[in-house]
């Protein structure tokens, strides 16, 4: 995965696009990250504390038709299989939470830094960047939250100045 550039630093437009996605992002991980520990935790289950056995693979011909050598071979090779299942779902998860753990890291960040903004530029990041609305929506929610309609120019003058107040908190 490309590494984001970290928060402080040069804001733009494109780097509040980011977070946006990175936002996005966080929310999956931290929906998909507690299903892969229901499978790790079951994988484990059927490693440790399940029906296989795991010290006697002789034990497994028990099962079996006598004379059968392929039920203990077919067991072995389910287990080993499973284990690398359980491996392999554990370095995923390790590596999922990591990410998780940087992308929280870097929207406190950028929360702080919108937190320096005054209310009314805030306002303006989090409808029209952060939230993606379309112009119209933006000035009626300026005018529903602020009491007076201002047109679409001054709207646009005022989020390039909350941009660039932003890039001066970063640099």
């Amino acid at each position: 995965m490309k590494e984001a550039l970290p928060l402080p630093g040069r804001i733009t437009r494109d780097t509040l696009r980011r977070c946006v996605s990175e936002r996005m992002r966080l929310k999956y991980l931290e929906s998909l990250i507690p299903l892969l520990e229901q499978k790790q935790r079951e994988c484990r289950q059927d490693i440790y504390g399940g029906i296989r056995l795991t010290q006697s693979w002789e034990g497994a011909m028990a099962y079996s038709a006598p004379g059968d050598p392929t039920a203990a071979v077919a067991a072995r090779a389910a287990d080993l299989e499973t284990r690398e299942e359980y491996r392999q779902t554990e370095q995923r998860i390790r590596a999922l939470t990591l990410e998780r753990d940087r992308l929280r890291r870097r929207q406190q960040l950028f929360t702080c830094c919108l937190t320096a903004l005054p209310e009314e530029q805030r306002f303006l990041v989090e409808a029209k960047i952060l939230e993606g609305k379309a112009w119209n929506s933006v000035e009626t929610l300026y005018e529903n939250r602020y009491g007076q309609r201002l047109h679409r120019d001054t709207l646009r003058r005022r989020l390039t100045q909350a941009v660039q107040t932003l890039q001066e908190i970063g640099s």
